[in-house]
């Protein structure tokens, strides 16, 4: 077969094909996988394709958040042929928050329209930031700046948010200042017309 491969005028190119696969043999097959390929018309010890099966970690709620394999949530903007990993944080929320900083001052879908408008308007300058990191694609710059856009946008969302203390009544033996006496709703009254006139 070899010596006559050669000797006939298309040897060229399938010539050297059939070398090759002769060089680099086949596969041992399974007797089951040698049937099936004799019933379907292949040559039994054919190469076959095999199927790799790779576990897809699942996907998560949020836009441009994926879970990895080791618990952690890492966020990933794709813009105009690059893909940009943000980081990897330890919730999902985390992972939208720091994917909506970049992904709005570009245009992207986000996670929460508003949170992203909120972004895009209080941190003007480090979007603006971001988005010439991405067109000069230095992403360790556009993950500094979102980290930077997040901790300040939760740290504003803290301090709003934050409860007012209540008074807790004082420890036993402890001297606490006694508050002053409030108006009763007599006291608050305005007084009378008539004193109004003489005043």
């Amino acid at each position: 077969l070899h010596a006559s491969l050669h000797a006939s005028p298309l040897a060229g190119r399938m010539g050297t094909e059939v070398e090759s696969d002769i060089e680099l043999g086949s596969r041992p097959q399974s007797p089951t996988a040698a049937a099936a390929a004799a019933a379907a018309g292949g040559v039994a010890g054919a190469h076959t394709a095999r199927k790799i099966r790779t576990t897809r970690q699942p996907k998560s709620a949020y836009v441009g958040v994926s879970s990895r394999s080791d618990g952690k949530y890492k966020a990933v903007v794709v813009f105009q042929g690059q893909s940009i990993f943000i980081g990897a944080f330890g919730s999902e929320a985390e992972a939208a928050l720091h994917y909506d900083a970049v992904a709005a001052p570009l245009g992207k879908r986000v996670n929460d329209d508003d949170r992203a408008r909120v972004l895009c308007e209080r941190f003007g300058t480090e979007t603006n930031a971001i988005i010439a990191a991405v067109r000069d694609v230095d992403h360790a710059l556009v993950r500094t700046l979102a980290k930077v856009v997040c901790t300040r946008y939760c740290a504003e969302a803290c301090v709003h948010t934050r409860p007012i203390p209540s008074a807790a009544p004082p420890a036993a033996g402890s001297t606490a200042p006694v508050p002053l006496q409030t108006q009763t709703q007599a006291d608050a009254q305005p007084p009378p017309p008539a004193a109004a006139q003489r005043l």
